[in-house]
């Protein structure tokens, strides 16, 4: 490509820059807050009057509560200038910061779910243990026991059971 040749008609320059009136420069940032949504305000006008009643509503439209959760990004504060705080001022929850909840850090993340159940049972007291075992094999015994009667439709008289509880005594001292 070709430069253009410069050309010296007074014209053609470019106008000079406007001095600047103030002595500082005043820091104008725009405002980032969104802007005012009208459902959202009418909530919060109706919350406001009457915090457990439904705003009131023109025929047709469906009942809006004026109860629920916020979430803000992190930093919102810092994004809402000076002319976004007076209508904060009013509620001033939204200023405050709140505590966000951090489950406890894991003492072993690296343990898979089989080495962590070993880990609690062989934590638990021994005679504990052995009791669940007991419980579970007089279980087995009895259904095993029980078994004959509901194929043949029987009823189990409490003969029945005290010949079942008899010969585990007798077979067990």
């Amino acid at each position: 490509g070709e430069k253009r040749a410069l050309s010296l008609n007074s014209a053609d320059a470019p106008a000079a820059k406007k001095a600047r009136v103030s002595p500082e420069p005043t820091p104008s940032r725009p405002c980032l807050a969104p802007p005012v949504n009208p459902l959202t305000q009418r909530i919060l006008d109706g919350s406001a009057s009457e915090p457990d009643a439904a705003v009131s509503r023109s025929e047709g439209e469906p009942s809006i509560q004026g109860a629920g959760d916020v979430l803000l990004t992190d930093g919102w504060q810092e994004r809402c200038v000076l002319q976004c705080l007076p209508s904060l001022q009013s509620r001033p929850y939204l200023l405050e910061e709140e505590e966000t909840y951090e489950p406890p850090e894991d003492p072993d993340p690296g343990l898979n779910l089989e080495e962590l159940g070993l880990r609690a049972l062989s934590r638990l007291p021994h005679d504990q243990i052995d009791g669940i075992r007991a419980f579970n094999a007089l279980r087995d015994d009895l259904m095993s026991h029980l078994r004959p009667f509901a194929q043949e439709g029987r009823e189990v008289t409490e003969a029945d059971i005290r010949a079942f509880f008899d010969a585990r005594t007798q077979a067990n001292p």
